[in-house]
């Protein structure tokens, strides 16, 4: 089943391509999907799976990667104003 899912990652990947963002990678499509919408669990049902790679949209994947940029920029430190510490 894996071949299926890595099938349909790289035709979504080529349709965000050419309607969003002619610069997205494989690795983050694929890291919004298994660490995002899949973080509790992938579907069990290939239709579903597919279902959930194609329903991203390029602005939902921008924002994904803005927030991972973020993340990576900034200690746990900086965020305890945040934390109340």
């Amino acid at each position: 089943m894996e071949i299926y899912i890595q099938m349909a990652i790289v035709m979504k990947l080529y349709n965000l391509r050419r309607t969003s963002n002619p610069n997205f990678t494989y690795e983050q499509l694929e890291d919004i999907l298994y660490n995002e919408i899949w973080k509790d669990s992938k579907p069990d049902s290939l239709h579903s799976i597919v279902d959930d790679i194609m329903s991203v949209n390029g602005d939902e994947l921008i924002q994904y990667i803005s927030k991972q940029a973020i993340v990576k920029q900034h200690h746990i430190e900086d965020f305890t104003d945040l934390l109340g510490g």
